[in-house]
């Protein structure tokens, strides 16, 4: 067995085996000398269980749980298909005649009598079947703009789904396509990351 190194308790200086006195400063040994002091190990390299149940706390803070929201999601998925209607006619659609059945102004909360909006509503028949149709017409200071009731009115439908139609002489459906699907795809994507759960 090793015998542990003593030091002397007034100068700290090391002392030989089987002296009565310090060599360095003649203070008497009573049996007794300064331990070795021994290294502490710090708190942060423990790698005892309680250091690291100290940790997980804050671990599982930083983990919340987040819920998809299904209202924005469904929100999202029906402004993307109605932004591709009118593009989708206008694309692959075939021609059709319709006629003008009712011209309505159009008074909202979204919108002021003053401004003159109006929406246009039609019908057309694709074997032997109806369908109808809407479209609007902004800020028309002159009604004499507007379509008659039972005049013509060219469109475009889907063969497998004559229900979705649009006229061929009414704006550009391109833009209408990158307005609405883009907010579609904006609320899909707010949707899908959804929102903090609460921590537990």
């Amino acid at each position: 067995m090793v015998q542990q190194q003593k030091f002397c308790v007034r100068c700290g200086q090391p002392l030989s085996p089987g002296v009565s006195f310090c060599q360095s400063c003649g203070t008497p040994i009573a049996g007794q000398s300064a331990p070795v002091a021994s290294q502490s190990i710090p708190a942060a390299y423990s790698s005892t269980p309680a250091a690291a149940s100290v940790q997980m706390p804050v671990y599982q803070q930083a983990q919340q749980r987040r819920k998809p929201n299904i209202l924005l999601i469904l929100v999202g998925i029906v402004m993307i298909l109605a932004g591709l209607i009118q593009p989708a006619a206008h694309l692959f659609g075939q021609k059709a005649t319709a006629s003008i059945t009712k011209v309505d102004q159009r008074i909202d909360s979204s919108s002021d009598k003053l401004e003159y909006n109006y929406q246009i509503s039609y019908a057309f028949s694709v074997d032997g079947k109806q369908y109808n149709g809407n479209y609007h017409m902004n800020k028309v200071y002159n009604v004499s703009k507007l379509p008659k009731i039972g005049s013509s009115l060219p469109i475009k439908y889907l063969a497998m789904m004559p229900g979705i139609n649009a006229p061929t002489n009414q704006g550009n459906p391109f833009i209408f396509l990158l307005v609405v699907s883009g907010l579609g795809i904006l609320l899909l994507i707010v949707g899908i990351k959804g929102n903090a759960g609460k921590r537990r």
